[in-house]
């Protein structure tokens, strides 16, 4: 399923590559190539937010993904990890593997900010609904706040034979702000 993310996402990004990136102008990069991204630095890092009882926690950092399309090749990519806690009770977690390979399939993020430097596109995994949804994170001019707003992808949601209909909706709050910590 991170896979398919992954390919949506470079779909999507294709077309408004910024000119700091070097994608090659005549389509997908060459075999076995490497697309830098100095420009996330700022996404780095814990990030909090908290309304009552409810805390989600992120940790974002970047890696180095590699993309199988056109024979291969490598991307700079923001990749996460979140918690999610109702008071005491964690609702979902995937900070047991912070700092683990994206290729080990336990990350929960993954975007790129190819528009614009302090706006992050991509996805963040739905650990209770297993399911992939949408992703903004948006930072301030003092980059000590994020904007997070999610959103269930859109058209047909397939559900196995046996299991029931998930309801409508997010596991996670769809719009909040976190705070660097």
């Amino acid at each position: 399923m991170k896979k398919i993310l992954a390919i949506l996402i470079v779909f999507i990004t294709i077309n408004k590559i910024s000119l700091a990136q070097s994608w090659p102008s005549d389509g997908w990069p060459a075999k076995d190539s490497y697309i830098t991204n100095n420009t996330m630095g700022a996404f780095h890092g814990t990030w909090q937010w908290i309304n009552g009882t409810d805390t989600v926690k992120i940790y974002l950092t970047t890696q180095k993904v590699y993309y199988p399309i056109n024979g291969g090749f490598y991307w700079d990519r923001i990749i996460g990890w979140h918690l999610y806690k109702k008071g005491n009770q964690i609702i979902e977690s995937s900070f047991g593997y912070i700092n683990t390979p994206y290729s080990n399939g336990h990350s929960t993020i993954l975007g790129g900010n190819e528009y614009n430097s302090t706006v992050l596109g991509g996805g963040i995994k739905d650990i209770t609904r297993n399911e992939d949804c949408a992703l903004t994170l948006t930072l301030n001019t003092a980059q000590n706040k994020l904007t997070w707003y999610s959103t269930r992808g859109e058209g047909l949601h397939i559900v196995p034979s046996g299991q029931p209909i998930p309801p409508p909706g997010l596991t996670l709050p769809t719009q909040m702000v976190l705070t660097k910590l």
